[in-house]
């Protein structure tokens, strides 16, 4: 089981670092959460955000994001918190290293 639960985190690694070569990186304003869904453990969460890119070349953004967080990282994503975020224009993106998918 041990060995399962390594496999698991190595690959959500890979697929986090193979995203984040061809996401630019931003800065999420939260402008709202809604929970939609979850369990004791996490919560499943409609986030409304505006994204501000760093680079400066492409437009900012206002997305709608459906994602899982744990109940004990809830509070980091309060309304109105800034948080990093990787986007690359298509429907994943990583939000303070939690992958969601943009609706």
């Amino acid at each position: 089981m041990l060995i399962g639960a390594g496999v698991y985190q190595y690959r959500k690694g890979v697929q986090h670092a193979q995203y984040k070569r061809r996401a630019s990186a931003a800065r999420a304003v939260i402008q709202s959460i809604q929970q939609v869904g979850g369990n004791e453990l996490q919560a499943l969460v409609q986030l409304r955000l505006h994204l501000d890119y760093e680079s400066g070349e492409e437009k900012s953004a206002a997305l709608t994001v459906k994602m899982a967080i744990p109940i004990v990282r809830l509070a980091d994503y309060q309304g109105g918190c800034t948080v990093s975020a990787q986007y690359d224009g298509s429907r994943k993106i990583i939000i303070g290293g939690l992958m969601g998918k943009v609706v």
